[in-house]
């Protein structure tokens, strides 16, 4: 039995980042959270300390690791974690940053270089359609599984 591919649907690479922020509501100015817990140049996953759903668009603010420069930006909640499994740090929100300028998310990625990855708290899923794309072909997938240290 051959090992299937596995897919990962992380577009940035993030980065364990504690630090604070205000996350606001746009439609109705709640706050929803105040504490970041990772972050990327594309995203961040925020504690939320009110309940939020998948496309709930929010203001997010926050300074850059380093005593960086404060960061204002919009952002729509991508994931919600409900924060009943295993390795989920609470009830959080991932959200993408919808306007971030360019030199800022170049500058918040030179300042996110010397913190280590996040690992992800499960495993990716199989690729099913890139196991049965090689297999059209003739040709075996070969995978590279990155084993999560115990």
């Amino acid at each position: 039995m051959t090992d299937l591919p596995l897919v990962s649907r992380r577009r940035g690479l993030r980065r364990p980042f504690r630090g604070y922020c205000d996350a606001i509501a746009i439609e109705d100015g709640r706050v929803l959270g105040e504490r970041l817990i990772d972050l990327s140049p594309r995203g961040a996953l925020v504690a939320m300390d009110e309940a939020v759903a998948v496309g709930d668009r929010m203001l997010l603010s926050f300074q850059m690791p380093w005593l960086g420069p404060i960061v204002h930006v919009r952002a729509v909640v991508e994931r919600v974690v409900e924060g009943w499994r295993r390795g989920d740090p609470g009830y959080c929100a991932g959200v993408r940053f919808l306007d971030l300028k360019a030199r800022d998310r170049l500058e918040l990625a030179r300042r996110l270089a010397p913190f280590p990855r996040t690992r992800p708290a499960r495993p990716h899923p199989a690729d099913y359609a890139r196991q049965v794309r090689g297999v059209e072909v003739g040709v075996e997938v070969s995978v590279e599984v990155e084993r999560a240290e115990s």
